[in-house]
């Protein structure tokens, strides 16, 4: 029992290294068939096997970006997301309470109306449901326009999103050409 744990760090180790030499030997396969290929083929048939081996590096190297800015695109729009959401929340808050006032207003005008109560103090009431059904379209209006701009800053982000992976692209292929 105790031979077997004293072995157990040694089978690590064994296991690590064979990993370790498994690994090596890939890259040094990929080099050696492109140099297999020289042998049979001449250097035309070289230039050919490196500059596919080179296109498939780009490609992966291309494919490690676009996740990470995969990645960061969803990072940005849940937070637009969550922002327009709460913004689209605040308005609606917003307007209830103008719907309330505004249903306060028009019951008391109406209770004055039935009261046959002073002209000048229904003129007065009237104006006040005046002033209210402006403010609550002013404040719509505001917050409608508000989250328009959050959707097209959202849209924006986006596109600059696109644009740094196509210029980090052409930047891999620019340098691949040379």
């Amino acid at each position: 029992m105790q031979a077997d744990v004293k072995r157990l760090p040694l089978r690590k180790f064994a296991v690590l290294f064979a990993g370790l030499l498994l690994l090596s030997a890939i890259p040094a396969g990929a080099v050696t068939d492109c140099y297999a290929v020289l042998e049979e083929r001449g250097s035309v048939a070289l230039r050919h096997c490196q500059a596919i081996q080179r296109e498939e590096g780009i490609i992966e190297t291309i494919e490690a970006n676009r996740k990470r800015l995969d990645d960061r695109r969803k990072e940005i729009l849940d937070r637009f997301d969550d922002y327009i959401e709460d913004t689209a929340d605040y308005k609606e808050d917003l307007d209830d309470i103008y719907k309330r006032d505004e249903r306060g207003i028009f019951r008391a005008l109406e209770d004055l109306e039935n009261d046959e109560a002073d002209a000048s103090v229904i003129d007065l009431q009237k104006s006040k449901l005046d002033a209210i059904r402006a403010q609550r379209r002013i404040n719509n209006s505001y917050y409608d326009t508000y989250i328009d701009i959050i959707e097209q800053s959202k849209r924006l982000e986006e596109l600059k999103i696109d644009l740094e992976f196509a210029g980090y692209e052409l930047m891999l292929r620019r340098q691949s050409v040379q």
